[in-house]
């Protein structure tokens, strides 16, 4: 790409950035995250809205010291959807049990265009032992 390609692509990104248009479709979920314009206000979003929740949720939840040695800084978005539900998750979200039972299906934004690999964990950090009457972490599946 050239200097003045990469200039027409920046001033065009910042036209449908200040477009209404593109925060109602944003809003109504009508938006193509494959779509540089919208993939800019979706991570805009996951940066002021779920990242600190998620900070919030794992602080509260006790998951740094527990399952992790440090706090954490996510660089993607995580979302998860169970069947028969019309729940999607995000970070820090409550399962409730019984939907625990099914595989969700997962979106995942990255945020960038190049390939990456993940290890996915689902872990219950306190699932009841019944039989020694304590909590312990339990591993649901590793992908």
């Amino acid at each position: 790409m050239t200097l003045d390609s990469i200039s027409q692509t920046l001033v065009d990104l910042e036209l449908k950035l200040s477009d209404p248009e593109t925060f109602l479709h944003f809003k109504n979920q009508e938006a193509d995250l494959s779509e540089p314009h919208y993939a800019v206000l979706h991570h805009r979003k996951w940066l002021k809205e779920s990242v600190p929740l998620l900070m919030k949720m794992s602080q509260k939840s006790k998951i740094v010291g527990d399952a992790f040695p440090h706090p954490i800084h996510p660089d993607l978005h995580l979302q998860l959807n169970f069947s028969n539900t019309n729940w999607l998750g995000a970070h820090g979200h409550d399962i409730p049990p019984n939907w625990a039972l099914y595989s969700p299906s997962l979106i995942i934004h990255t945020h960038e265009k190049k390939t990456r690999h993940f290890t996915l964990l689902m872990t219950d950090l306190d699932a009841p032992n019944v039989k020694e009457k304590k909590y312990q972490e339990w591993c649901h599946w590793l992908v």
